[in-house]
């Protein structure tokens, strides 16, 4: 399976984080042997990067990782820590040679964590970069609910962690507040500014959790494009009117009804014009007698551009 999805040239890489905060959803807890089946399996559909799990948690968490770390897999393996020395130190003990760090980003976070201590929280962050380094590791970053972050910090956290050696910056919609148009702005953002890659990290609260990633690897994609901005206002203004909701531009995503919400995701996923298009339930949400309307419009503007288009739909 070839696992880059291109769009416009530009590769566009899944980190599949299972085996990590897959297991945190209610009621969910792997064994050893689940872990490896999952892992096997994830490879061998050509995933190219596997979150695998906490090494700090503990003795039956670190045994997995080991385990996993062991089975000669093709694709990369990736242990999520904190910011702290011990956390790095058994992501090592476990075998692996490639590390995330995530620290809080969003004045809430910091509170709660670091008694509102910003500076606290980035030294720590420093020094956790700077030992992982030192002995060789490969270090991605990430901004612990970054959606709710304030716009100016979050790029300054994720800059220091491009200056000390990170080679990926996470941006985490943690508490899944999000949606398309908010992740487009703030995405495109860190993308503008920093030369390393910019990783989704998006939680399906609301439902919009694929809706929210296409939506940030739009941004990426017009950046690299060099869209100009009144292009991008033209192409969002025709999907929105395509899709009957220019009317919805400038108002609060709290304020959309479900259809109103689904109609401005369709738009959203589509203005990037891929080559290919997948859509999850593109119709639900929406009242019964328009869904072959929407399904048509879907139709209309892929094949207008040449695009193909995956629908996966239960009607």
């Amino acid at each position: 399976m070839n696992h880059d999805f291109t769009m416009n040239k530009h590769p566009v890489q899944i980190n599949d984080t299972t085996l990590r905060d897959g297991e945190q959803a209610a009621g969910v807890a792997f064994n050893v042997e689940e872990k490896i089946a999952i892992a096997t399996f994830l490879d061998a559909i050509g995933v190219p990067e596997l979150e695998i799990g906490v090494p700090a948690m503990g003795q039956e968490e670190a045994e997995s990782i080991r385990a996993i770390a062991n089975l000669g897999l093709n694709a990369q393996l990736l242990g999520w820590n904190r910011a702290k020395l011990s956390d790095i130190q058994a992501s090592i003990d476990c075998g692996l040679e490639r590390v995330h760090i995530s620290v809080p980003v969003s004045e809430i976070q910091i509170t709660a964590k670091f008694r509102g201590k910003q500076q606290v929280m980035l030294d720590l962050l420093r020094d956790a970069i700077n030992f992982a380094c030192d002995r060789g590791l490969t270090v991605s970053v990430g901004g612990e609910d970054s959606s709710r972050a304030d716009p100016s910090f979050l790029l300054d956290v994720a800059y220091y962690a491009q200056e000390l050696g990170a080679f990926r910056f996470r941006f985490c919609d943690t508490v899944g507040i999000l949606d398309p148009l908010n992740t487009y702005s703030k995405v495109r953002s860190l993308v503008h500014h920093l030369f390393i890659p910019i990783e989704m990290h998006m939680h399906n609260d609301f439902g919009l959790a694929m809706a929210n990633s296409l939506a940030g690897n739009v941004a990426k994609v017009l950046k690299f494009r060099e869209t100009p901005t009144h292009k991008i206002k033209q192409t969002v203004h025709t999907a929105l009117t395509t899709f009957g909701c220019e009317y919805l531009a400038n108002q609060s995503d709290r304020s959309l009804s479900g259809g109103e919400a689904k109609r401005v995701c369709i738009a959203c996923g589509l203005v990037a014009d891929s080559e290919l298009l997948l859509l999850d339930e593109p119709s639900a949400s929406l009242d019964v007698g328009i869904r072959p309307q929407m399904i048509e419009k879907i139709r209309q503007w892929a094949q207008a551009r040449g695009s193909a288009v995956i629908l996966v739909s239960h009607n």
